[in-house]
């Protein structure tokens, strides 16, 4: 990725199509067999470590070039911490753009000392907006545990970025256009759950683990745990009305499992989703669960 044709010069604001996203196609009677991350397949696969094991296994698997980085952050912008207003929350990225090192230097996005790299990646945005957002990549360990968190300069309040490493940006970007793409040929009324649950849950699991947006991930995570105790309470109160009905005053009625369903039924989607379409190998060829 040593090319840099797409630069942009922050006082020039150019009106480029858009590109179209990438969203991989995969039969779904035959799942992807990607090389396995040695240092992720070993620990213990919550969905969070696991949603990680596939994304890095994916960046491992395949070739990138410089326009797949620009369109996986430009695909992944509504998935990282950027917060916007009534005025902007309807903004649509434009182009993500490369920006030039005098402009890198001019801007302060360098990232940490313990980086291999950085690379900072302009949104231009369909309406002009005050801000300007960055998402700057760095394999820099001291940020992995706030990817996706948003920051800003204290000199130039103006500008907002986001650290992500280029690995996770493209494994990330590949199985949530996947992910997408699945789920808008289903029917959300027999899934039992809406797209922004689902989006929310995509935002947990792509952030670090201490990012704000982690509590999308936690939050879905201590509902479920939640509902587990409700359905036990709720089999209790039933078995009692059916063995007492003669006891039960006029009116009353079992507890009923509320909203929480669907965050359950989303962690299961993607649960599942990751298992049919991915198989996970080692170097000698066995196959490591996903």
């Amino acid at each position: 990725m040593d090319g840099r044709e797409n630069y942009k010069q922050l006082d020039l604001f150019l009106n480029n199509e858009a590109r179209v996203s990438f969203v991989p196609t995969m039969d779904s009677k035959r799942r992807e067999i990607l090389t396995a991350n040695t240092k992720l397949s070993q620990k213990r696969t919550s969905l969070f470590s696991k949603f990680k094991n596939v994304a890095m296994s994916v960046y491992q698997t395949y070739e990138w070039d410089d326009e797949d980085l620009l369109e996986a952050a430009r695909d992944i912008y509504i998935f990282i911490g950027f917060r916007t207003n009534v005025k902007t929350s309807t903004n649509q990225v434009e182009k993500a753009l490369f920006i030039s090192k005098k402009h890198q230097k001019l801007i302060g996005l360098f990232g940490k000392s313990d980086q291999s790299y950085c690379i900072p990646i302009y949104y231009s945005m369909v309406k002009k907006e005050v801000y300007q957002r960055f998402l700057v990549l760095s394999d820099s360990k001291s940020l992995a545990n706030y990817y996706t968190d948003t920051y800003f300069k204290k000199r130039n309040k103006n500008i907002r970025y986001a650290y992500l490493s280029k690995e996770y940006l493209l494994g990330y970007s590949y199985i949530i256009n996947a992910i997408i793409d699945d789920f808008s040929k289903k029917d959300p009324g027999k899934l039992g759950f809406s797209s922004s649950v689902l989006y929310e849950i995509l935002k947990g699991l792509i952030s670090g683990p201490r990012a704000n947006d982690y509590m999308y991930y936690d939050y879905a995570i201590t509902n479920t745990q939640s509902l587990r105790r409700m359905q036990s309470e709720a089999q209790d109160k039933i078995r009692f009305f059916e063995a007492n009905s003669s006891l039960v005053p006029k009116g009353e009625e079992p507890f009923i499992l509320s909203r929480y369903l669907d965050y359950k039924k989303a962690l299961d989607y993607i649960k599942s989703f990751l298992n049919k379409h991915y198989s996970l190998v080692n170097s000698e060829n066995q196959e490591q669960d996903v």
